[in-house]
């Protein structure tokens, strides 16, 4: 799927995009009114939601959608296809109202006969960003060599460069809206800090772990285990009298990663498939052959190179870690509180309401 990110509308939602009613990902139940929703919201001029007195057309969200499931047009049929951008539009939908809903509070602490000038100062401080930041991403995503591809490419899509920059004005008054309400660096207490450390204590403990070199043999490519144990022993014998781990690895291992000489990059204690090899690895000498190990697949000789034991990272190491993510979690709390005043004083209203409450009724007709 293509990158969400890809047009404007999603570019710069990351710190709204977990606040909203329908969490990323998950698709809302459409229910009994499906068809008319898919009928309704797929038209460019139908109007999808109010917000206050902020139109939000379907035209609005269809370049993103359209772009999130091109690249399975001609491969899903199309009525799938369909129900998908249905689904898709109700969850952008609900980000596009939380922009409307902070652009309207804007827009309220300016006077009246004051907003155009206001506005147009803002679009032509936003522009130059526009250009430089947003088309140089869409030159590249949409992969046009031009201005012009780029627009025809948009306007393919349902959008335009002209609609893509609104939408950057918008999402950028929406930024900085934000910013003034919110206290960007709220205080984190050393005791904040420590009650989620404790709380949150097993994430902080590390498992062992090693990285090693491995020579295999597997049983059911030879004709019975003495010939396994012959090719074992010949490979450590190679390594004992000088030859390259490496080199014996990749001529005659017939392990997963004998390719790459037999080397195996950090893996923690635990995760390995075969207890046997687990246990070797976290209790041989470092850079000692092991003895032949046998497991149900095969003979094996390891030679563990480096290993860290297991450890709890202590408090002061993660203090600085743990104080950026409750400050984060402290600011996506103001915004959720913003955004849930906003909603008790503003009207909204979206057609996947209107729609579902006559869903059942039209079923009787």
């Amino acid at each position: 799927m293509a990158r969400a990110a890809s047009l404007v509308l999603l570019t710069h939602l990351v710190a709204l995009s977990s606040l909203g009613p329908t969490a990323a990902g998950q698709a809302p139940a459409i229910g009994a009114s499906e068809q008319a929703i898919i009928a309704s919201v797929l038209e460019p001029t139908q109007l999808v939601a109010m917000v206050g007195d902020q139109p939000i057309f379907a035209g609005d969200l269809l370049p993103t959608v359209n772009q999130m499931v091109q690249e399975h047009v001609g491969k899903v049929p199309e009525s799938e296809l369909n129900k998908q951008r249905a689904v898709l539009m109700q969850q952008l939908l609900q980000r596009k109202i939380e922009i409307k809903l902070i652009y309207l509070d804007f827009l309220r602490t300016i006077p009246s006969d004051k907003l155009d000038t206001a506005l147009e100062n803002i679009t032509k401080q936003v522009e130059q960003q526009f250009y430089r930041e947003q088309v140089t991403e869409l030159l590249d995503q949409l992969q046009v060599g031009s201005i012009m591809e780029l627009d025809a490419k948009l306007r393919s899509l349902g959008s335009s460069i002209e609609n893509q920059k609104n939408e950057f004005r918008e999402q950028a008054i929406t930024r900085s809206a934000v910013g003034q309400k919110i206290d960007q660096q709220p205080k984190i207490t050393r005791d904040e800090m420590w009650d989620y450390y404790q709380e949150h204590s097993a994430s902080y403990d590390i498992a062992a772990r090693a990285r090693w070199e491995q020579l295999t043999v597997l049983f059911d490519r030879f004709p019975d285990r003495d010939a396994a144990d012959r090719a074992i022993v010949e490979m450590g014998n190679q390594v004992l009298r000088g030859a390259p781990f490496a080199t014996v690895a990749r001529k005659f291992s017939q392990g997963a990663a004998a390719a790459d000489g037999g080397y195996h990059d950090w893996t923690s204690q635990g995760s390995l498939v075969s207890k046997v090899l687990d246990q070797a690895i976290f209790s041989l000498e470092l850079n000692q052959l092991s003895r032949k190990l046998e497991d149900e697949r095969g003979y094996h000789i390891v030679r563990v190179l480096e290993r860290h034991e297991a450890r709890r990272i202590g408090f002061p190491e993660a203090q600085a870690e743990i104080e950026a993510t409750l400050r984060e979690a402290k600011r996506k709390s103001q915004i959720r509180e913003y955004l849930e005043k906003l909603r008790r004083t503003t009207h909204v209203w979206t057609i996947f309401d209107s729609l579902a409450k006559a869903g059942p009724r039209a079923a009787h007709q």
